[in-house]
């Protein structure tokens, strides 16, 4: 009975710890698609400047 009480600790433990990896993971997901959708706003908003401002340029 003991070992079987032990080898159900160890899996809690090991299953608290690929929980922690997965939470860590999903968290830097969200952070990188955060970047590339605002890297994406910025680079919309360089081509709508470019093309206000070639429209100015050509009248």
């Amino acid at each position: 009975m003991r070992r079987s009480t032990e080898a159900i600790w160890l899996a809690r433990e090991s299953l608290d710890r690929a929980r922690a990896r997965l939470d860590r993971a999903e968290a830097a997901l969200l952070r990188s698609q955060r970047r590339a959708e605002r890297k994406q706003a910025e680079a919309d908003y360089e081509v709508v400047r470019a093309k206000r401002d070639a429209a100015q340029r050509d009248g």
